[in-house]
């Protein structure tokens, strides 16, 4: 059994390859770029807390408990934001944070 060279593969697994290497390209750059946030959005989790550039905050899937209780903790309000990969999450926390949740018509407990 031999190996075929790479220059010796046809052409339209050329073109497969190429057009994945730039779908996957333009998806990272995509989540690379956010969009800016609205003014009054909490502060955002800082990088060294575990928010990576594209995959977001993975400890809050590894570590929920203190990765909550330690955010609330630092923020000023209670409150603090974060990504998961290209989405926008916000942790409501302290009194503030509860009134929103309650008292809020755009919020639900099951979108929650």
């Amino acid at each position: 059994m031999t190996f075929q060279l790479l220059h010796e593969l046809p052409a339209a697994i050329w073109v497969l390859l190429g057009t994945a290497a730039v779908y996957f390209l333009t998806q990272f750059i995509l989540l690379l770029r956010r969009p800016p946030l609205p003014p009054k959005t909490p502060v955002l989790v800082e990088r060294g807390a575990g928010n990576w550039p594209v995959l977001g905050s993975l400890r809050f899937f590894t570590d929920r408990q203190r990765f909550m209780l330690g955010n609330i903790a630092s923020s000023v309000s209670g409150s603090f934001s974060f990504y998961f990969g290209k989405h926008h999450i916000v942790g409501l926390g302290g009194p503030d944070g509860k009134k929103t949740f309650f008292e809020s018509k755009h919020l639900g407990f099951n979108e929650g």
